[in-house]
């Protein structure tokens, strides 16, 4: 049939062809067909390519790619810091730029009245065996965790541009009485309703995000910081994360 694959079995001493017929799937038929000399150079043309080849569906899907995972993922992330920056709403404090960035309260805050989320769309996902305490302190601070793919950890890094968030303005001290910051987990579900009816489907997952909370109360006009260990008890964490060693 015009357009139909087949495959050149044999050439007989006479020039007559001995053809298998090749399917969708690209498998060759074991049901051969004889084709005379005349027919075959008239009427089959041959093709330069291989067997066909189909895509490796559906094992390489996206629901099955790990990078499609791990893409995935950090976009949930971000939709739940938005989230939680929605729902706690903006706190009044102060964010200076310069000379050197620093956050001041402009009210009185009773402890954990404060929280202040890490709003980003800048999101590290890292091969966990590849993750170094100590690297970048407030990425080690500010790792996700909750459904998040195997084998890997999130760390949420600091985003440029005209948005403003209070968290990137943060300084740290080594004096744990100094500060009046530390790292807390909430939790946020973050999904989608497919569907209509009787067939929705809620596709949620379920995710610990990392914000910042008064430690103690603080006043109108404290400076806001957060505990960084010296670093050589930094070292000593481990694979911990700080707030959690402290």
């Amino acid at each position: 049939m015009l357009g139909d694959l087949y495959k050149l079995i044999q050439i007989t001493d006479n020039g007559d062809g001995v053809m298998a017929s090749i399917g969708f799937k690209g498998n060759v038929s074991t049901t051969t067909i004889d084709v005379a000399c005349k027919d075959l150079y008239m009427n089959y043309m041959p093709e330069k390519s291989k067997l066909p080849e189909n895509a490796k569906y559906p094992s390489d899907s996206a629901l099955s790619s790990p990078a499609w995972k791990v893409d995935q993922c950090t976009k949930q992330i971000s939709i739940g810091l938005a989230s939680a920056a929605s729902h706690y709403g903006d706190m009044n404090v102060l964010c200076r730029e310069s000379p050197s960035r620093k956050v001041f309260a402009l009210q009185d805050y009773k402890k954990g009245e404060l929280i202040l989320v890490p709003t980003t769309l800048k999101i590290k996902a890292m091969k966990t065996s590849k993750v170094k305490v100590g690297e970048n302190f407030l990425e080690t601070l500010l790792t996700c965790g909750g459904d998040t793919p195997s084998g890997y950890s999130f760390h949420l890094c600091p985003m440029s541009g005209d948005i403003v968030c209070p968290v990137w303005y943060l300084t740290n001290t080594d004096k744990s009485k100094e500060a009046n910051l530390k790292v807390s987990m909430i939790e946020v579900a973050v999904g989608a309703t497919v569907g209509v009816k009787k067939s929705t489907m809620n596709a949620l997952a379920k995710l610990t995000l990392p914000v910042f909370t008064n430690s103690r109360a603080v006043k109108d006009g404290d400076e806001l910081m957060y505990y960084k260990p010296p670093k050589d008890e930094t070292e000593k964490v481990s694979n911990k994360r700080p707030f959690d060693a402290l």
